[in-house]
Formats: C-alpha cells, sequence, structure tokens
C-alpha cells in the first residue's frame, strides 16, 4: 500500500525504499497517478490502488470456521482475478 513499508506494515512516508532518494517527485503517489488515475479530467483524483479489493467466498467460509475476520496483511499475497473500467467518479462533485 502507498507509504507503508511491506516489510512491517507500519506507515513510512518519511523514508525511501532501498537504493532510491528521498524528494520530488513524491513516491509511490506520481506513479499511482501516472498509471493508476481512472477519473480522466478530474485533476483532483489521485492514483487508485485495491479499489474494490474483496476475498473470494472461500476464504469467508474458512474465516469464519476459525472464528477470525478476513484482513490483508503483511506478506499476504494478493491475485487479480478481474479488472474493468470504473464508470464514476469518486472525487469532486459527482455525489
Amino acid at each position: 500500500m502507498p507509504n507503508v513499508n511491506p516489510d512491517t506494515g507500519k506507515f513510512d512516508a518519511d523514508i525511501p525504499p532501498p537504493g532510491k532518494k528521498k524528494g520530488k517527485p513524491q513516491q509511490p503517489s506520481t506513479t499511482l497517478v501516472e498509471y493508476r488515475t481512472v477519473e480522466t479530467g478530474n485533476k483532483a483524483a489521485l492514483g487508485y490502488l485495491g479499489m474494490h479489493c474483496v476475498p473470494e467466498d472461500r476464504d469467508f467460509r474458512e474465516a469464519e470456521e476459525q472464528g477470525e475476520g478476513l484482513y490483508v496483511e503483511v506478506g499476504d499475497e494478493i491475485e487479480v482475478l478481474e479488472t474493468g473500467v470504473h464508470d464514476s467518479g469518486s472525487t469532486g462533485n459527482d455525489h
């Protein structure tokens, strides 16, 4: 997730990844805006990551059997099963 250290799961906007320098352009936000902006024409829109991320039904059953909730945790592998077109704005004055 943006600005979260993947090794610890903790918010970490001040320390750049290994081999990278701190400074502008701000990462990962700049890259997300470049490749993940779904609201063309909306200058306030940011890049999206994990929008509508939903566990499969089998994961719900497994969590219920174990008496636990469903959480994305450090080290979890996420597989994208489907992508689509974003057809409504979520920033700006659309709502």
